[in-house]
């Protein structure tokens, strides 16, 4: 069950009761008093949110955030009008949500907190009704300890944590406009201990399964290179390769293998000539194909094709 979220009573509050055309109201506060986003309704019916600012400390905010089911993206457009040198520590109090940056996804549970650079693009989708804590905190506070933002982006920080308890105690005094000035200091530590514990790797796991699925949904583009994939995940060609260095296949094996594993399928199942085959599964070059065939599967293709019809 969500408990009520405090707030120091002196805070200005914005809420959307009353309003003649609540969400317009909603995206013009939101985009007025704080970081430029663009929010998108979700669902049918009335729209109700309200967001406090608690409390401030030098140059970081704690927000409280009450709304119904919408989807917060932060554009390319909202980062040219509206630049800011933050991050946006987003406590999940109630309800649960899904949040992409650089090509992660990652879902964020009730209890759980998450991290986005303003710096960049992004989304959080709501599904339903939420409720959030959301700290909006200078880069500089995550680097004067040594660590790079792009390195805590899209991490979430589970609520089984075992920094998790001190982490909401400093985050509820600031809510109720209790911190004190190490209250800040103190919200960070806990987050990169915390988030150190998760293990860098899954976060490279899981950004690799990223790019290998969309790899494999797109190994038909005789086009598809590795600035392609870097651009479309915003990361660097170099990044992309180190990426690859975790698995047991490079970039351009695992998409070789991705159109020869296409083109094998076809060449069992249809009666699609090979030709055709080699052009639609991404190969330009018609003898490239079929060295590569067979040394995948150490026959040509029309024998392949003939022993499957015995």
């Amino acid at each position: 069950m969500a408990h009520p979220v405090p707030h120091n009573a002196g805070s200005p509050v914005f809420d959307t009761t009353g309003q003649r055309d609540p969400f317009g109201y909603w995206h013009d506060t939101i985009c007025n008093n704080f970081t430029s986003l663009s929010p998108e309704r979700q669902g049918e019916g009335a729209f109700f949110g309200t967001i406090a600012t608690t409390q401030t400390m030098g140059d970081s905010t704690m927000s409280a955030i009450r709304s119904h089911a919408q989807i917060v993206r932060r554009t390319p457009k909202d980062i040219s009008c509206s630049p800011s040198d933050t991050v946006f520590v987003n406590f999940q109090l109630a309800g649960s949500s899904t949040v992409a940056q650089r090509g992660i996804e990652a879902r964020v549970p009730a209890g759980s907190v998450v991290l986005l650079d303003a710096r960049r693009p992004f989304a959080m989708k709501f599904n339903r009704p939420f409720q959030q804590a959301c700290l909006h905190l200078p880069t500089r506070a995550i680097t004067a300890q040594g660590q790079h933002c792009a390195d805590v982006l899209g991490r979430v920080l589970p609520s089984g944590s075992e920094k998790s308890p001190a982490l909401l105690r400093e985050m509820h005094a600031m809510l109720a406009g209790q911190a004190t000035a190490d209250t800040v200091r103190s919200i960070v530590s806990l987050l990169l201990a915390g988030i150190a514990e998760t293990g860098p790797s899954r976060l490279a796991d899981q950004h690799l399964k990223l790019i290998r699925a969309f790899v494999s949904r797109n190994a038909s583009d005789p086009d598809l290179s590795p600035q392609i994939v870097a651009d479309h995940f915003r990361i660097s060609v170099r990044h992309l390769h180190k990426l690859f260095a975790r698995s047991d296949q490079s970039f351009g094996q695992y998409l070789l293998a991705q159109r020869l594993q296409a083109a094998g399928h076809l060449v069992r199942t249809s009666s699609i000539p090979i030709a055709q085959i080699s052009a639609s599964t991404g190969f330009r070059n018609q003898s490239h194909f079929s060295r590569a065939f067979h040394a995948r599967y150490g026959t040509t293709a029309r024998q392949l094709r003939h022993r499957c019809k015995l």
